[in-house]
């Protein structure tokens, strides 16, 4: 009896702990905003690839263009001030003008746009294709080099291997760093992200170069904000808090921004 007693009073302890311990998982719900995303690139000397106008799609939701695409919104873009250029919708959500028309160094941009009747604007100024120079490898893992500035741009450098032929490039994923002229100087130094080892290799390093970047200043608070949105993966398609877009617009986020490619340059 003594036994089977100590055992009673084990077993109803054990119960009590374990009841009085236990702990309550709480999903937090995940609000869902719907946004309108605008995204486009307006890249020196390249022609205008149109505007994308999508909106946000819930966490659970798998991607599916069709239903993000927004068919029905009223835009067009205006260059320097003077050119005003309607645009239409083409597909996937994309709008671009009837006629091609490349973009130009140096201009500035401006988005006007309307949907659900919100207005949505935006303005980027296109950068004059940035000059790198003092090209070095620096502590035997990156690149880096000192770019011509010009007022309210920032740079970049990314490292590409390519030995000429087609299907043999590969170029970084992104930037190290995005940089301005803080000391207004007339150049700023950039470098790139750590370069693969198979490219570091001095067999193959003559087919290593810094490609310099210049972005619209507006590019600097995206690239430092950009990483807010995780665990969200595409901020252009489900949104993300506390990314800095350049978009403005009641619920309305996206990128409309200007940049330049420089040329190769060991």
């Amino acid at each position: 009896m003594s036994t089977k007693k100590n055992i009673s009073i084990l077993l109803f302890l054990i119960y009590f702990i374990t009841g009085c311990d236990q702990v309550d998982v709480i999903n937090p719900e995940i609000t869902f905003k719907e946004n309108v995303v605008v995204r486009s690139e307006l890249i020196a000397n390249r022609k205008f690839g149109g505007i994308s106008f999508t909106k946000t799609l819930p966490l659970e939701e798998s991607y599916d263009i069709s239903e993000a695409e927004l068919k029905d919104v009223e835009v067009y873009i205006k260059v320097d001030n003077i050119q005003v250029i309607p645009l239409h919708y083409q597909s996937n959500g994309i709008y671009n003008s009837l006629y091609e028309f490349s973009i130009k160094p140096g201009s500035t941009y401006e988005l006007f746009a309307k949907y659900n009747d919100e207005n949505i604007y935006s303005i980027t100024k296109v950068p004059v294709i940035p000059v790198v120079q003092n090209v070095m490898f620096s502590d035997g893992n990156y690149l880096q080099g000192d770019v011509t500035t010009e007022p309210d741009i920032v740079f970049g450098a990314a490292w590409v291997y390519s030995t000429g032929t087609v299907g043999n490039y590969t170029q970084a994923s992104d930037f190290y760093s995005i940089v301005e002229n803080v000391a207004n100087s007339s150049s700023v130094s950039v470098r790139t992200q750590i370069v693969p080892q198979e490219f570091r290799n001095p067999a193959v390093r003559s087919f290593l170069y810094l490609q310099p970047y210049a972005f619209d200043k507006a590019y600097l608070s995206y690239f430092k904000t950009k990483a807010n949105g995780k665990p969200v993966e595409d901020s252009f398609i489900h949104g993300g808090d506390g990314i800095s877009w350049n978009v403005q617009g009641k619920n309305a986020i996206g990128l409309f921004i200007g940049y330049s490619i420089g040329e190769l340059k060991q």
